[in-house]
């Protein structure tokens, strides 16, 4: 029996703000969760030569076809479209197929085992022309976290961003995890050099920021927090304001955007309390400059955001509600006994 932990009750009242931010915000996460599912499987061949395969569309069984593909493609928001790059694929795009009343931007991508970078013009910049002509312009980019590949980890390195966003602003990048090179439950968080406390700089984190620093002009770089403040936030809490304080500081509120992986951790419910809670200390503030987050910079982050990059109204969606529905909602809430179970679920790492 899986040992629970991070259990609190939170006692209060849902808000139906904080809903409907919550659920844009895992609406647009969702694709990021199921690709990090996928990402450990590799590339898919059809194992003669390394052939591309089309990999199978959002909303099939994760085993169906584990063997033979795994998940690239995403559903379209508004026929806005995203694309997910790892270090091992080398990119490749097929036409809009309509499937079941919604579009899909399928994907095939040769797994030549070299890897490839943003800024290769031979390489991926016709995949970014390509991409336009499909009407793709948004690109989550698996930033950070370099060991889940012994071989291609160092392609997770942030540095290549900077000429691809200079050479096309008209694309969106979206940098997952912050580009934190490494978790704090690895060995190399703790070696001399990761993390500068004289700085509040830390591994590949540092190089995101300089990006940004040396291009103030460049609004079409995003830093996604998902892993990257969770973690932090529990096992190194300064720098888990470091993180969010540059972000802010350099990016800027409105270029933050959500995410908590927790396909691996369980419920996200305790990231989401964890966030609603966390301030930056007025200590960090005074030295590094760092400013306060406010309500409304939390909103932002949560998934109003995300909503602004994928072009999603809003108070649209809202309305879309039944007038009923939050009553209900607050309801079966009150009627569970009106706490959160913050337990997280799945393996544990051994010591």
């Amino acid at each position: 029996m899986l040992e629970r932990t991070f259990r609190r009750k939170a006692r209060g009242r849902i808000s139906g703000r904080l809903i409907a931010f919550l659920s844009a915000a895992i609406s647009f996460v969702f694709w990021a969760e199921w690709q990090v599912a996928a990402q450990g499987r590799g590339a898919a061949t059809d194992g003669a030569g390394g052939a591309p395969v089309v990999r199978r569309q959002v909303g099939a069984p994760l085993g169906a076809t584990r063997r033979q593909a795994t998940l690239t493609s995403t559903e379209v928001f508004r026929d806005t479209f995203e694309s997910g790059a790892q270090p091992g694929w080398s990119p490749s795009t097929t036409e809009v197929t309509p499937i079941g009343g919604r579009r899909f931007l399928g994907q095939v991508h040769q797994h030549n085992g070299g890897g490839f970078k943003l800024d290769d013009e031979k390489l991926t910049y016709p995949f970014y022309e390509q991409s336009k002509k499909l009407g793709l312009r948004i690109f989550s980019v698996h930033k950070g976290y370099a060991s889940q590949s012994r071989t291609l980890g160092h392609l997770a390195n942030p540095a290549d961003v900077e000429k691809a966003a200079l050479d096309y602003p008209d694309l969106t990048f979206i940098i997952y995890h912050s580009a934190l090179k490494h978790d704090p439950g690895e060995p190399q968080f703790k070696e001399p050099g990761f993390f500068d406390a004289t700085t509040g700089d830390f591994a590949w984190h540092d190089v995101l920021m300089k990006l940004k620093q040396r291009n103030p002009q460049m609004n079409n770089v995003y830093c996604e927090i998902g892993s990257a403040f969770g973690s932090l936030a529990i096992q190194h809490p300064v720098m888990a304001q470091h993180l969010i304080g540059k972000n802010v500081k350099h990016y800027g509120v409105d270029h933050v955007i959500w995410g908590t992986d927790c396909l691996w951790w369980g419920s996200p419910q305790w990231v989401i309390d964890a966030f609603k809670r966390f301030q930056i200390s007025d200590e960090l503030c005074e030295k590094f400059g760092y400013r306060k987050l406010t309500k409304d910079d939390r909103a932002k982050i949560f998934g109003l955001n995300a909503a602004k990059v994928y072009g999603v109204d809003v108070k649209a969606q809202l309305k879309a509600l039944p007038a009923d529905s939050l009553t209900k909602f607050k309801a079966t809430y009150a009627s569970l006994g009106g706490g959160s179970e913050n337990a997280a679920y799945g393996w544990v790492r051994a010591e």
